[in-house]
Formats: C-alpha cells, structure tokens, sequence
C-alpha cells in the first residue's frame, strides 16, 4: 500500500489524479484518491494505490482540527482531539515501526509527515510549480519530477549499499529521515524537517530496568497476540523466528501458518525448522528452491521494490512472499524475525572485527589498503578479503561510517572512484540526519542504536517489506517495535550485549519451550546460491544486456573492465571474494531496477 498527497491547483490536482492512477495500473495494483477545496481555493487530495485502498476516512468535525492519519489509512487518535494544537502535539506519541503518519489541515492546507525511528517504508517530497506532493514510492515521485539521476545517490549505493538520507534516485525528490517530522507550512515555498526521536531519551526512559529479558517475552506475546488474524510468519527455525513461534504457540494462536525456505532436499535447517514447528503444534509449509523462479523475479524487479538497496537474499524472499499471497485463508499479516541481533551487531560482531586492524599504525592500514588493491584481493574468499576491507575502509572514512554500514564497500578506486565533493555530502548527510539520532552517546551505544534505526530496516527489513505490501499483507517485525527498541537499549546498557552468550536471552526465552539441542547450536545464515543465481541463462542475460550495456545510467560510475572480469570469474567457475559478490548483486538488482522504471 503506497500513499501520496498533492497540495495546489484543481488542475495540477487532476495531473495528480491522473499519475496515481498510471501507476495503479502499471503496478497492477488499485488506486482511491479523495480532494478537498480549502479556503484559499486550493485543492487538497491524497490517496492510496494497493490491492484493497482503504475505504473513505471520516473527517473531523471541526475543519481546523487536522485529519490524522497511517500511511495505511488508519485513523491515530481513536478519539478526536478538542483543537489543531493538541492534534499536532500528539502525532508522534506512540509511533510505531512502519507507522508513518500524516496529518492535514482541510482549513489551512497544513500537513506534517512524522516518520517513525525505525521505519522499512520511506517517505519523499517534492515542490515545484505545481504545488506539493508527498508520497512514499519514489516511483510515483519520479513519474511527477522526473528522474535526474543523483550521484550522490548511486555512490551512496556503491558505498553502503543505501542511499543515505535525504538523497534519493532522482536529484528532484527528497527523502524525509526516519525520526524526523515533515511539515509543510500555509504559504511557505519550503518545508521544515525536525527530529523528534533521540536514542538518549530512550535510554533515560529504559535506565534502571529490571529483568529486560523477562520483559522482552511479556512484549513479543502481547504484539503477536493483537495482531490482524490470519497470519503467516517466515520462519528459519533459528532463534530469531523460533522465539516467535513459541510465542505465538504460548498465545494460543492456531491462525498462524510458518513458511519455511529449504535450499534443496538435504537442508538441515529446514528438517529442524520442521521438527520445532511440529514440536510447538503450529502449521507449517516448506517452500523449496527452485532456480526455474529466477526469471520471473528478475523481469520484475523494478515492480517488486519502490526503492534499490543491497541485499543478495532479495530472490528467495520474494518467492517467500508469493508463498504467503498463496497461504489458505488471505492472511493479513505477515511476521518476520528481523531485528533481533541488531542490537548486538555492532558491539559483538562490528568492533570486535574492526578492532584488530584498528590497533595497526595508520600507515600500515594504508599499504593494506593499497595491497588489497594492487593484487586484487576481492577474487577470493579468505581472511586476507575481510581484513584487507576492514583496512580499506578506515583510511577511506571516518570510522563510525565504516563501522555503521556492515556491507561497506572497499571498492572505491577499484571498481568506481567517489568524487571528493560527493563523499563529503554523504558524510554530511549522514552526520546530520543518522548519527546525530545517537548524540551525546558513546560509540557502542550510538552506533547500535543508529544501526537498528538506519541499516536493519532500510536494507534488511526492506527485502521482505515491499514485496509483501505489493500483495496486500502487512509486514509486522517484532524485534523493531518501539517496545523492544527500549527493552534492547536496557540490555545494551546493562552490559547484556557485550559479555556472554551472543543473543543469549534470546536463547534462554526459547529454549523454555523447545528442546535446548535445537537452540544451542551452530546456526547459517539465510543465504541464496550466490552462484547458482549467477550463472544462471536469466541472470547472465541480465548483466550482458542491462549492467554492461552503455545505455545502463550506472554505466558511467563504474570501471566495466573489473565488473566484466569478476563476472567471467564466476561463470568460468571460480571464486570471488564475499564483498565482491555482494557489491556484484547491487550493481545487478540496482541497473535492473532502473531499467524497468515507466516514468
């Protein structure tokens, strides 16, 4: 469900009208939209395109008093405030993961967008002589300003994998950060953009808890009980998705179908994914690979996605995703155990990592750096890949960039070269609209924070959020609730993230209900056949024909002969180094998604 409004003439509102309606159909998705005149003659529409719109709000009953409402076209105050004042002041209280609000004005054409500190979906404007228009598809956003295509941008993609906030694809649309307000002010030509989250305060609010474990099973049960019924949760049977399974078998749910993804017959975690859902008396349905669905993702990527990102398990999920369209019943929602070692990552996996090459003199960090790149590392998977990228990084940025981002890449002047002036705008951008969400913090708890706030949704929720939308369900992330957001601060404070057992509350939940063989265990990761999706006719198909071509817009950022030689690499059969792969399947998912805009 994609949302968008338009302030300005009654003629730019039917242009408005029109776009959303070309972009239902080529989404082929439905579309509503509602306007309203206000007192100065302007028109005031907004609307949805989605499998279901939802259906025509009631307004308040008092027009100064702002209509009030979810991207999703749920109503926020479940009673009407007296006055526009108290209406405003409140539109952050509460707010949720993916809860995006919107309120405006019928009177004075006022409007504020407040999108949440954790937030998959993303929000964008634009302004330009024919008014405003807010939305959260970029690719909407493109079919009303047009596609400029922003460097700063595509070396964010490069770079990070994401395009840091406020950039976006286009250089005429901006992108409202996640813990900031929107406003649109009567008779003002600019908006204000103003945090409103701060992970300081949350901590001060969480300081001094007791027992966050325990509250962190109290929380998970009661989200998982109050969820829309029915439901479907994609489910590894590791600890992530197996606390929620147990918790939802403890709520008594018997609604809730778990989806599982097997890599081929022989999958161990499939078989125990099985075992713990038969174990815990909850419906299950295996979905197997199968390389023949390849085409048919690729052929739509730039449908599946509203926005590019990085994450090489963007094929699995997306069969995942037609799976729960398919599941009996039409479920609502879909749960997903995203998020969980978020807020462990980064001081049990990131620093730890970093720490090592860090205690190396800055000149020795540089001749790694410069030997990773004269003897082509990147082509092997060894250690020499990992430190080398760790070495590279942090002579190319400042430390906190490179420890935020876990996916950074070390190819800048390798395989894409970033102007000065653009690094120094994406340093500042992240500066000021990410990491300041953190001030005042020391660096574990900042960059912990900050990670969970800015990378898990924005690449790792984003895999599975979109093309569950697309089908009309709602993806529901437990683990990135504003309630477990502060119960994982608490841990983190207490010391619970740095010492001992790796998510080892988690574990401890889990291991109450299911046997404890099944929790304490060396557990992969959900990783596709990189080069089985490769080298497969649809995928080579792709990169001669799309990222290699001169007419692909990325064609003029990167170096095409280290692109084409790691290719060859794979299809003769050889190895390549993690990162590599990683940054191959960007510059793939990214040309692709590009080349099947209509704009």
């Amino acid at each position: 469900m994609f949302f968008s409004l338009h302030l300005g003439s009654e003629e730019d509102s039917r242009a408005w009208r029109a776009v959303m309606r070309r972009h239902a159909a080529w989404l082929g998705l439905d579309s509503r939209t509602e306007a309203h005149r206000l007192a100065d003659g302007r028109i005031l529409s907004f609307g949805w395109v989605a499998v279901e719109p939802p259906p025509e709000a009631p307004l308040p009953p008092d027009a100064s008093v702002p209509l009030v409402m979810t991207t999703w076209g749920e109503r926020v105050f479940a009673q009407e405030p007296k006055d526009a004042e108290a209406a405003w002041g409140r539109m952050t209280e509460g707010i949720e993961t993916n809860e995006i609000r919107v309120g405006m004005s019928l009177e004075s054409g006022e409007a504020r967008v407040a999108v949440p500190p954790v937030a998959s979906e993303q929000c964008y404007w634009v302004r330009d002589g024919r008014g405003w228009v807010v939305g959260t598809d970029i690719r909407l956003m493109m079919r009303w300003a047009g596609l400029e295509l922003d460097e700063r941008a595509v070396y964010g993609l490069l770079q990070y994998g994401l395009i840091p906030s406020p950039y976006t694809v286009s250089r005429n649309v901006r992108r409202v950060p996640n813990g900031h307000v929107f406003r649109i002010k009567s008779g003002s030509d600019e908006p204000t953009v103003q945090p409103f989250f701060s992970i300081a305060e949350e901590l001060e609010e969480v300081r001094g808890v007791a027992n966050p474990e325990e509250q962190i099973h109290a929380v998970l049960c009661d989200l998982l009980a109050r969820a829309p019924s029915p439901a479907v949760m994609h489910f590894s049977g590791g600890v992530d998705s197996g606390l929620l399974a147990a918790c939802v078998a403890e709520v008594g749910r018997t609604d809730v179908t778990l989806l599982n993804y097997a890599f081929g017959t022989d999958d161990e975690e499939s078989r125990l994914a099985q075992n713990m859902a038969a174990h815990l008396g909850l419906k299950y349905e295996r979905i197997m690979w199968d390389p023949s669905g390849i085409p048919s993702v690729l052929e739509r990527l730039g449908k599946e996605y509203s926005y590019p990102f990085e994450d090489p398990s963007i094929l699995p999920t997306v069969l995942l995703a037609q799976a729960s369209e398919r599941v009996p019943g039409r479920p609502r929602v879909c749960f997903e155990g995203t998020g969980a070692d978020a807020i462990y990552y980064i001081s049990r996996v990131v620093i730890p990592a970093f720490r090592p090459v860090l205690a190396m003199p800055a000149l020795v960090r540089r001749a790694m750096s410069g030997g990773y790149k004269r003897l082509r590392v990147w082509r092997w998977s060894s250690p020499a890949d990992y430190a080398g990228r760790i070495a590279r990084l942090s002579v190319q940025m400042p430390i906190e960039h490179a420890m935020l981002h876990a996916t950074a890449s070390p190819f800048d002047g390798i395989a894409y070269t970033v102007p000065p002036s653009v690094r120094a705008d994406l340093e500042s951008a992240l500066q000021e609209h990410v990491l300041a969400l953190g001030e005042g913090l020391d660096r574990r708890e900042k960059l912990s924070g900050v990670h969970l706030c800015h990378s898990i949704p924005t690449m790792f929720a984003a895999r599975s959020f979109d093309p569950l939308r697309m089908r009309g369900l709602r993806p529901l992330f437990p683990y990135m609730s504003r309630a477990m957001l502060r119960l994982a601060f608490a841990m983190h404070q207490q010391g619970q993230t740095l010492t001992g057992e790796f998510k080892g509350a988690f574990k401890a939940l889990l291991a109450r209900s299911v046997p404890r063989e099944w929790v304490y265990r060396p557990k992969s990761s959900f990783t596709p056949p990189f080069y089985e999706i490769l080298s497969h006719p649809a995928t080579r198909a792709l990169f001669e024909d799309v990222v290699l071509s001169a007419a692909n817009p990325l064609a003029r950022f990167c170096r095409a002969d280290v692109v084409r030689e790691a290719i060859q690499r794979v299809h003769r059969g050889k190895t390549l180094g993690g990162w590599m792969r990683r940054f191959l399947w960007m510059l793939l998912f990214t040309s692709a998604w590009l080349h099947q805009q209509e704009t």
